[in-house]
């Protein structure tokens, strides 16, 4: 199917709904390569998207403005407003401890907590395999 200025608009309109990729190519009634593949179409899309972010920003930030709490909620939650920054310094086992318990009394999101703990458990795991092929090392020279 050709894609036509009409389809380019009406794939504009659904973005600018809210509607995703897929059931947007659905109602078009092209292939998803064809959807993915046509330039105009995707910066359409891309705009209506953009255009919708902004509208959407804009009637939150209006309503939380004249008191709406739950858009107040929202925002605040959404941009961490109330929550403190932690900052992290790996150096060594000790130091990846005490971050760790920082992190757990730290007055931040639930979500911000789970990706402190990801970072400072994979600097642990990788300080365990580090020490740990030392050890393998100096043993086999001891062997030897």
């Amino acid at each position: 199917m050709k894609i036509t200025k009409q389809l380019i608009k009406k794939a504009y309109d659904l973005a600018k709904a809210g509607f995703n990729n897929k059931t947007i190519y659905e109602s078009l009634d092209i292939s998803k390569s064809a959807f993915y593949n046509n330039k105009d179409l995707m910066d359409s899309i891309k705009k209506a998207r953009a255009e919708l972010r902004e509208e959407v920003s804009s009637s939150l930030l209006t309503n939380a403005k004249t008191g709406d709490t739950t858009s107040l909620i929202f925002l605040a939650k959404r941009l961490n407003l109330f929550s403190e920054d932690v900052q992290i310094k790996l150096t060594n086992p000790k130091s990846a401890l005490k971050s760790l318990e920082e992190v757990a009394n730290a007055n931040i999101s639930l979500e911000h907590k789970n990706s402190l703990k990801s970072i400072i458990s994979d600097y642990i795991k990788a300080y365990e395999v580090s020490e740990l092929e030392e050890r393998i090392s100096k043993l086999e020279e001891l062997q030897q």
